[in-house]
């Protein structure tokens, strides 16, 4: 059998049992409303705040709650292009006892969308409020508090830093989450992001679901792998306060080894139910449910308060029961008349508190999840009658629900406190004996005619009593109404979107381009360039970037910076270089940069052509200058003469054209015809011409009037076989002068700098080398313009003919490229070569700017939560409070011996205490075996009190002796009365939940008080008494 340790050392040190014992044992206060007014030491609920250091008490979870962490590890690795220790990593503590699972994250007070699908194997989830550009930037890890290995990714990265994380690091029952960041200007504008977890608490032990406890399912009491979560209010007090938080073996928090008999599964499991219940005036909504963060220095009453305050509840005590109520009080469970009050004692009736504790109006606020679990204020429940009955004043309560998460839950909870709290009539009077066996947050009903009560119900709120079993009570009025909210109470409410909403991306505005031409000190214009325009004096911004692509291009080959003036309203931006040629189409956009990390957009591609702008001799040396005249009046000379030649060409090719046309009509012979010498035929498949002249009928086969050319189907086929020779020198005239014209092109490209002399030189001579081949192949031509003149081969002209025709076109073409070369030097210069020119000349290059950006390492070396413990032998304090002394002696003596594996002890403890009021004095001893095969431990306690002195037995079996050794009586484990042979009884009181006898056989006479003679009677609740006959 279990034994209660911890609440007699509470007793001691008046912890939660002694406060319930003496604060609620016979009474529980007023209105809802007032206790729910009542100043809290500490209030559980949600953390939003991550907290670090060493010196946070540990905490734990109920239901369902938030918390921002406490962070226990952090550090940064890798690096992601030129940014060093790109990933921050942030270990954060959520809780000291395992969670059921975490529902939901928010990052800078937006609810996360986490990837649940696409988990990263060391980062954990990745989370899209940190994904921009394709790329995510945020991921989270979560463990449950019931892991059993350190976790790789943190051993792999920082085992070896200055702060190793090594592979002992487990954690087992602490939950945490691993967040990893890696760095984006853009994305984490203040740092790395706020996180704020959304988790699920404890599981719990339901009683409702163990079929071993009466219940239905698997839930067993001493197996913590068959609980679940929940989050109803009155599960949550029966497992956390009563039966106590365990992580393993290791008691956390809340009472000790509390007996399951002490807490009444009747009440417990109504109390359940009626949290449970569905509302069907709100949408089939549970009536209550709680959730939050409980930490280990609140004090166990705290809690039950506020959990009591959350479901319009109240937890009694009563003969070492612990009994909770939810809701509206129950029914009725005695009635009561005029005849069942004492008249010899007064009635008191307070129709009315003070202005101070009356309220028409009650202001609720509660934690949204909708809001990142910040506080809110649900819909204001009033009354305008009570507002008029009160003279027309708003009188407001305000009212916190830390543990509550729903807003209709805080909407009906308002309405249940204002409507109850106007139940202001209190009545307090001496009643009939029998009403010692009430109790309070009992309900009973009553008619007094004289004070207007008939029906009339009431909640117990205080009980005393004497010896002669008479109680006086006060009782206030209330009505079952008041719990149930109608859905006319139910007001419209909304929660606001919570996001991080970026500004959108800024574009230039004031975007435009135009042709520049750069000039010289003499208004020359000696450069082309590029203006662009764009908006001023706007903040923020701190430099314009250009980029500059050639039309019909995607990637740009100039991208520059340049400062932004915020002063200057009419800004614009020249752009002058080597890179930018005259006469050329470009395409140009920009783009804003500005101080701030924020998105920027770039301008359209406006299209520029560029002004057609040549270098000039004036951007040569005078040495070159010179050379240059030199070299034109040279190729002013040649290139006339070549010129010349050309057109000789020419003429003669027009001649050869017109006799080329000629031979193309030769006919085929005809026998009727007379030929003269030098016509031609074809016949017979060949190509015939007369060598005199052939009578008629003279056929092509007489070789004395015909020779055969060849066998050729038409004259072109003839010619083309006869004219390689030309044709090969006709090529070689060409290919002379297209070097040529590539040596004088080539001029620009060798001139470095300025020029090369030798190069013009160089050039000088090639031409004149060149010149006397082109008046040889010219007078070549002549010879054979002569020859053909002079009746040449036909085969030879016809070939001829062909060849020419083709070449012709080259060789007028490359005369016209040698005149453009003329015409263009003595015009200043060609355009290719200068171009080329400007292009060598000067070469300057983009100026590459590298920026990199570091994070900066922040780790926090974080301690252990401290743990302290101390037990002391002996210790006599006095204290000095107020006008108060009390004194308080204190003594504890603990014995045990050791054989192999069989301990057995003994503990005595012994306390005093005196102050002027009065005292108490206390003394306990616990002996216990403790073995492989065996546990029997006992506890004995007594306690005595200026008003009344009590003992307490924890044993298996106790038993009563006389003085000669006789048993007179033996009560077993479980309760019961098992041997009694009592002579007499004298008490003033005997309150037991069942005296059960067999063969009883009463002599003697039974008397209550002096002289009365008693009866059995049937009394409320299924109890016997033994009251006054009458």
């Amino acid at each position: 059998m279990p034994f209660l340790v911890a609440p007699i050392a509470g007793l001691f040190g008046g912890g939660i049992v002694a406060q319930l014992l003496v604060g609620t044992a016979l009474y529980v206060g007023g209105t809802l409303l007032a206790q729910a007014l009542a100043p809290k030491q500490k209030d559980p609920g949600v953390s939003l705040t991550m907290q670090i250091g060493g010196d946070s008490p540990l905490s734990f979870f109920v239901g369902t709650a938030a918390t921002a962490g406490h962070r226990v590890y952090a550090g940064a690795w890798g690096n992601e292009g030129q940014t060093p220790n790109a990933y921050f990593v942030d270990v954060l503590e959520l809780a000291n006892a395992p969670l059921d699972g975490l529902s939901n994250v928010y990052v800078n007070g937006e609810l996360a969308t986490i990837r649940w699908s696409d988990p990263h194997p060391d980062y954990g989830y990745p989370i899209n409020q940190g994904r921009k550009g394709g790329r995510d930037h945020l991921w989270v890890k979560f463990h449950d508090g019931r892991q059993t290995v350190a976790d790789p990714y943190l051993v792999s990265k920082f085992s070896g830093s200055e702060r190793p994380y090594g592979a002992d690091r487990i954690g087992l029952g602490n939950a945490y989450a691993v967040v990893t960041v890696r760095y984006n200007r853009e994305l984490w504008k203040s740092g790395a992001p706020k996180m704020l977890f959304e988790v699920r608490g404890l599981r719990l032990y339901d009683i409702r679901k163990d079929s071993s406890a009466g219940g239905i399912g698997t839930h067993r009491r001493n197996n913590p792998a068959t609980w679940e979560w929940t989050d109803n209010p009155y599960v949550i007090a029966y497992n956390v306060a009563f039966m106590g938080v365990y992580v393993g073996s290791e008691w956390l928090w809340g009472l000790q080894n509390l007996p399951a008999l002490r807490l009444p599964t009747s009440a417990w499991v109504a109390a359940m139910n009626e949290a449970d219940r569905r509302l069907a005036a709100w949408d089939n909504q549970k009536q209550f449910t709680i959730g939050g963060e409980i930490t280990v220095d609140m004090e166990p009453a705290a809690v039950l308060e506020e959990i009591a305050k959350s479901s319009l509840g109240r937890f009694i005590e009563s003969a070492g029961s612990y009994k909770p109520r939810c809701g509206a009080p129950g029914t009725s469970v005695y009635s009561f008349g005029e005849a069942d009050l004492l008249i010899t004692d007064p009635r008191t009736v307070t129709p009315f508190p003070g202005l101070e504790a009356t309220h028409n109006t009650v202001e609720a606020s509660y934690t949204e999840p909708g809001e990142a679990w910040g506080w809110k204020p649900a819909p204001v429940q009033s009354s305008a009658a009570y507002i008029a009955a009160d003279g027309n004043r708003t009188l407001s309560a305000g009212l916190r629900f830390p543990m509550v998460s729903r807003n209709e839950q805080v909407q009906r909870l308002a309405y249940s406190y204002l409507e109850d709290g106007r139940r202001f009539r209190q009545f307090r009077a001496s009643f009939h004996p029998i009403t010692w066996l009430l109790e309070p947050g009992d309900v009973i009903d009553g008619t007094i005619l004289s004070e207007g009560y008939s029906g009339k119900q009431f909640e117990i709120l205080e009980m005393s009593g004497r010896r002669s079993f008479v109680q006086t009570m006060t009782l206030r009025e209330i009505d079952p109404a008041d719990f149930d909210p109608p859905a006319a109470a139910r007001q419209e409410w909304s929660v606001g979107t919570i996001q991080t909403i970026y500004p959108p991306a800024q574009v230039v505005t004031g975007w435009a381009v135009s042709p520049y031409a750069h000039t010289d000190s003499e208004s020359r214009a000696r450069r082309p360039g590029i203006q662009c325009f764009y908006q001023g004096g706007m903040d923020d911004i701190r430099d314009i970037k250009i980029m500059i692509r050639r039309s019909g291009e995607v990637e740009p080959f100039f991208s520059q910076p340049y400062p932004y003036d915020a002063d200057n309203l009419t800004p614009s931006v020249i752009i002058v270089g080597e890179l930018i040629l005259g006469n050329e189409p470009y395409e140009v956009a920009s783009i804003f940069v500005p101080f701030s990390p924020r998105d920027m957009d770039m301008s359209d591609w406006l299209a520029v052509t560029t002004p057609d702008i040549r270098v000039s001799e004036g951007d040569l040396s005078s040495e070159l200058q010179d050379l240059l005249g030199d070299t034109r009046q040279f190729l002013d000379v040649d290139l006339g003469e070549i010129l010349g030649e050309i057109g000789d060409i020419d003429e003669t090719l027009s001649i050869v054209e017109a006799q080329v046309a000629d031979l193309l009509s030769t006919p085929a012979y005809d026998p009727e015809l007379a030929y003269t010498d030098g016509q031609m035929v074809t016949f017979d498949g060949g190509l015939y011409v007369a060598i005199q002249d052939a009578p008629i009928g003279v056929t092509p086969a007489n070789a004395a009037y015909w020779q055969k050319v060849g066998d050729y189907e038409s004259l072109g086929e003839a010619v083309a076989a006869i004219g390689s020779t030309l044709n090969s020198e006709v090529f070689r005239i060409d290919g002379v002068l297209e070097a040529q014209s590539t040596a004088i092109t080539s001029l620009g490209t060798v001139i470095e700098g300025k020029a090369d002399a030798a190069a013009l030189n160089s050039l000088s001579l090639t031409v004149s080398e060149q010149g006397d081949d082109i008046v040889s192949q010219g007078q070549a031509i002549t010879g054979l313009s002569n020859a053909l003149a002079d009746k040449a081969d036909a085969s030879a002209v016809q070939s001829l003919a062909t060849t020419v025709s083709d070449q012709g076109d080259a060789i007028e073409a490359q005369g016209t490229a040698i005149t453009g070369v003329q015409s263009a030097l003595g015009g200043k210069a060609d355009a290719s070569a200068l171009s080329s020119l400007a292009t060598t000349v000067s070469d300057q290059g983009d100026t590459i700017e590298a920026q990199g950006l570091a994070i900066t390492e922040v780790q926090s070396d974080l301690a252990d939560k401290a743990d302290a413990s101390a037990l002391s032998g002996l210790s006599a304090t006095v204290s000095q409070q107020g006008d108060d002394l009390t004194a308080v002696s204190e003594g504890f003596q603990d014995l045990s011996a050791l054989v192999d594996d069989v301990e057995s002890s003994v503990a005595v403890v012994a306390k005093a205490e005196a102050s002027p009021g009065g005292g108490v004095s206390q003394f306990a001893v616990q002996v216990k075996i403790d073995g492989p095969n065996t546990f029997s431990p006992g506890i004995f306690t007594i306690r005595a009190t200026p008003t009344m002195s009590e003992a307490l037995f924890g044993v298996d079996r106790f038993s009563i002796v006389d003085s000669l050794g006789n048993v007179l009586g033996v009560f077993a484990s479980d309760g019961q009365l098992q041997y009694a042979r009592i002579p007499i009884i004298q008490a003033d009181k005997i309150d037991a939940a069942s005296i059960f006898a067999v063969n009883a056989n009463i002599t003697g006479t039974l008397q209550v008080g002096t002289g009365a003679t008693g009866v059995f009677l049937q009394g409320p609740n299924n109890r016997i008494l033994i009251v006054d006959g009458t």
